[in-house]
């Protein structure tokens, strides 16, 4: 008995045992199909999260293009952008990408080159950032990718700028910032880190992780190649996670890829529940438990398979895709998500069809429709009609001195105007521009147009109880004999718009020279600095001479670019256009260090001549001119007599609080102080008397004609005695025959400066001139 008692607990025990391993191994094949069952759960979240980024980034790069293809069609920016204004440029470029939440616009160069940047930090001339994609637009007309700006990353198209050739590129760009990463964090409920992969590896460019776990992940991320994209298995922060990486599609040199994550525990956290209770339950238990499992296997993978299938319909744009999965756990939550992704995709695709039309501020059809539905009016008929652009000469002016607010009101106000008639096709071409093609048919004229375009548009405008007077230009072109097509009549009377610089209400119709001249202006702006650098500008010195004695006692230096392909440029063709841009300060100083060095070297002979350099506008803006004038004269060791800083009367008024401010500072130094054409401004002598002037130059204009005009004289002989009163040298320009030498000696004019004395000189030539004179 005791025998068989040893025998069955033996037996008993060897059961124990055996159920033991049954069990173990029932575990843990339940283990290993619960892993590989939320190993595939896994792969399709990361599938369907990683389509997800890469369409979502695809939308985001589709509403940056149309954004840009807008603005580059925009009139005004194309005109500013014609002009080489690169301050209008940047104003309207500023003004869109706000409108589109674009947190970075660039123009740049066709040479890859930036000329204006707002928003993220790019001075004048830097390379643009991500020359590769500027090859690539330029062998498709456009590119998309990603750029590295110091530590931020923008998501970025190029679109070319056409005026009508190619001009320049224009950039905009959203960032992909942590505030990017967590947004599709809480859509998808997969952790994202946006990252830039090159030869020295992975660099983290931004996160939905945060604190030490940001900052492990950016460890492990670092040693990624870009050579393996297949999901793994890694450790962040002391717990164990799947990692899956999507490579997007980019122009850039880089390869730019997102990291997605996804916690390991939690992927298990079933099979763990699972697992737990199989340890309390028999052997039959067992068998139930992992029928249930292959059950639960079947109730993941449907849903995953619903979400898949709902993804590659909105691929194909059916955005009414919807997904009906009404659990509350985490593909539930998932479902939720991608409903709402959806939702905010057919937002954006209807908000991109408006704005392919519409303009965002006012709503009225934008430059592509307008043009489209006037071509449908003039096709194969040649239609008589009027194209009228209006300019608001003065909602610049609101828009600096008011703010944004208040310009876009005055804009959707007069939008409101112009929606009110239906007899004509209206556009916006921007805030301050409209266009309109009105029909010149029955008893309508061009005068009855220009009228009832003046009653909408020269109207003061009300907006929160002020009345607002915006000033309006306006330019014509007459089809069909300026032009039988719609985008050239409206280029022409574009054109025509910026030639009325009269009075509110003037009008100014096309003519064929108006076309004359254009893109060249920008092309030089982008030698300038390289010409600069490279030594290609030449200073010429222009005598002024003492009408007493005819002795020459001091000179202007004038500007000249000796181009090694365009020869010769005066300043007229590149000062205005450096002006607007971060080049006016090198071309600054090295005008005053040319003059300096020219008067040093005259000092050195013996010769007391003093050199005027003319001052703009930007200048007296910019304290700088203060530090170069400064620099220069103790560098070559000058008394500050030996430089004359000329400014223009039209630069003073521009901004007279700051000039003053500048000017005074300059006559603090010692540096007689030259007004400049006086008379070609509004400033008057009683203005000037406040500040301290040494020297008055009257404007060549009336000079010439002293001769000829009895008023043009007598202005002539009044700013003299005038000046005179008031303690100023007077020196007259334009002097050209020795009977204005006379005249002006007559008057008691002091200096005289013009090609009756010489044309100006380069420095030797200068001498040899000087000394023949003496001679």
């Amino acid at each position: 008995m005791a025998t068989f008692r040893h025998i069955r607990t033996r037996m008993m025990v060897v059961y124990l045992l055996l159920l033991i391993v049954v069990l173990g191994a029932v575990l843990f094949a339940v283990y290993r199909a619960g892993l590989a069952n939320a190993r595939t759960q896994v792969e399709a979240e990361f599938n369907l999260a990683g389509k997800t980024f890469a369409q979502l980034m695809a939308r985001r790069a589709a509403f940056l293009q149309q954004g840009a293809e807008v603005l580059a069609g925009n009139a005004a920016f194309k005109e500013a952008l014609h002009q080489a204004d690169l301050a209008a440029v940047e104003s309207t470029l500023a003004s869109q990408a706000r409108r589109l939440k674009a947190d970075m616009a660039m123009l740049v160069s066709l040479d890859g080159r930036v000329l204006v940047s707002t928003g993220a930090k790019a001075s004048f001339g830097a390379p643009f950032p991500c020359p590769r994609m500027i090859q690539v637009a330029e062998g498709q007309g456009g590119a998309s990718g990603y750029v590295r700006l110091e530590q931020q990353a923008y998501q970025v198209v190029l679109a070319p700028v056409l005026a009508p050739k190619r001009a320049a590129w224009l950039a905009l760009g959203f960032p992909v910032n942590d505030g990017t990463a967590r947004e599709f964090q809480a859509l998808t409920g997969v952790a994202v880190n946006f990252m830039s992969v090159g030869d020295e590896g992975a660099r983290l460019l931004a996160s939905s992780l945060t604190g030490d776990m940001r900052q492990e992940a950016g460890a492990w991320l670092s040693e990624f190649h870009g050579d393996d994209y297949s999901m793994r298995r890694v450790r962040v922060g002391g717990g164990e996670y799947w990692a899956h990486f999507v490579r997007l599609d980019s122009a850039s040199a880089l390869d730019y890829v997102a990291g997605l994550t996804l916690s390991l525990d939690e992927a298990l956290a079933p099979y763990a529940r699972l697992r737990g209770t199989l340890l309390l339950i028999s052997a039959l238990a067992l068998a139930a438990f992992a029928y249930g499992s292959s059950l639960l296997s079947r109730r993941l993978t449907l849903p995953i398979q619903e979400l898949v299938t709902a993804l590659r319909r909105l691929g194909r744009g059916h955005y009414d895709t919807r997904v009906n999965l009404k659990s509350k756990d985490e593909l539930g939550v998932l479902a939720e998500g991608f409903n709402r992704m959806a939702n905010e995709i057919a937002a954006r695709e209807r908000q991109i069809a408006y704005l392919a039309y519409h303009d965002a501020l006012t709503g009225l059809p934008n430059r592509a429709h307008f043009v489209t539905h006037v071509n449908d009016r003039l096709a194969g008929r040649r239609q008589p009609g009027l194209m009228l652009v209006a300019g608001l000469a003065r909602l610049g002016a609101v828009n600096i001195g008011l703010g944004f607010a208040v310009a876009d009101g005055l804009a959707q106000a007069l939008a409101q105007r112009i929606l009110g008639r239906e007899d004509w096709q209206a556009a916006s071409l921007g805030s301050d521009r409209f266009a309109f093609f009105c029909p010149l048919t029955g008893d309508l004229t061009q005068a009855d147009w220009l009228d009832r375009v003046r009653s909408v548009l020269d109207t003061p405008v009300e907006w929160r109880g002020q009345l607002y007077d915006l000033g309006l230009r306006l330019g014509s072109a007459l089809s069909p004999q300026d032009g039988g097509d719609a985008e050239i009549l409206l280029r022409r009377a574009e054109l025509a718009m910026q030639r009325a610089m009269g009075s509110a209400g003037s009008h100014v119709a096309w003519q064929s020279e108006f076309e004359a001249g254009g893109g060249r202006r920008l092309a030089l702006l982008n030698d300038l600095r390289a010409g600069i650098e490279a030594g290609q500008l030449v200073a010429c010195f222009q005598p002024q001479a003492r009408l007493s004695d005819g002795r020459v006692v001091a000179c202007e230096l004038l500007l000249r670019w000796r181009h090694p392909v365009h020869g010769v440029i005066y300043p007229d063709e590149f000062i205005a256009a450096a002006e607007q841009s971060t080049l006016i300060r090198p071309l600054t100083r090295w005008v005053i260090d040319a003059a300096a060095a020219q008067a040093a070297s005259w000092r050195q002979e013996g010769r007391d001549i003093a050199v005027s350099v003319n001052l703009s506008a930007r200048n007296l803006a910019d304290g700088e001119v203060v530090e170069q004038i400064t620099a220069a004269l103790a560098r070559h060791g000058l008394p500050a007599s030996a430089l004359v800083a000329e400014i223009t009367e039209s630069a003073l008024m521009d901004d007279p609080d700051t000039a003053v401010g500048v000017v005074d500072a300059i006559a603090a130094l010692g540096v007689p102080l030259s007004i400049d054409d006086f008379g070609a401004g509004y400033s008057s002598l009683a203005q000037l008397s406040r500040l301290p002037v040494h020297e008055l130059k009257i404007d060549k204009a009336f000079v010439l004609r002293m001769l000829d005009a009895g008023q043009d004289a007598a202005i002539v002989k009044s700013t003299i005695d005038l000046a005179h009163t008031l303690g100023l040298i007077v020196v007259a320009e334009g002097v050209e025959s020795a009977e204005q030498w006379q005249r002006l000696a007559a008057y008691g004019c002091d200096v005289a400066q013009g090609y009756h004395l010489t044309r100006p000189l380069e420095a030797g030539d200068f001498d040899a001139w000087l000394a023949e004179r003496e001679a």
